[in-house]
């Protein structure tokens, strides 16, 4: 689904102009590409991952309805996610849904702090409704199974069975 803004232009005294944009509903033709596995409201949650770990994603590209060929894909926001196999962008990868082909796209995220981590999976084609987003989120957490003070010294039992002072 695309991404509409209203602009409403407001002609005031001395012939001065101005824009004022507002986010709207997409009224448009929805996209004829769609991202699998998903959620119903388009996006798609790696869970709680621990400090240190990675978790791996492959996500199908399918074409709901015509033909696309010449797709990019693209991946923005945290570093904790990276593409590592990207099997749908460039001129010779060929959508069409009368022979039901498919592409796919594997997003890895690799823990790297605590906290919640976003970022969102594009496919872009020629065709105006040739474009899909994917949101993508995950939660990194410690690694920490328990903690000792005393003394000088703090220190942590990691799920990995280290400890650290």
């Amino acid at each position: 689904m695309g991404v509409l803004v209203r602009t409403l232009t407001v002609v005031a005294a001395a012939g001065l102009v101005l824009l004022v944009t507002a986010p709207g509903e997409a009224t448009g033709p929805p996209s004829m590409l769609s991202w699998s596995p998903t959620t119903s409201d388009g996006s798609y949650d790696y869970g709680m991952v621990t400090d240190g770990q990675t978790v791996s994603q492959t996500f199908t590209l399918t074409s709901g309805a015509g033909r696309f060929k010449g797709l990019a894909v693209t991946l923005a926001g945290a570093d904790a996610f990276s593409i590592t196999a990207d099997g749908c962008s460039g001129a010779k990868t060929m959508l069409d849904a009368r022979s039901n082909t498919t592409c796919s796209v594997t997003v890895v995220y690799a823990a790297t702090a605590v906290g919640s981590d976003r970022a969102t999976l594009t496919a872009t084609g020629t065709k105006r409704e040739a474009s899909t987003i994917l949101a993508l989120s995950a939660t990194g957490r410690t690694g920490v199974t328990a903690v000792s003070a005393g003394g000088f010294d703090t220190c942590a039992l990691t799920s990995a069975g280290a400890v650290k002072c």
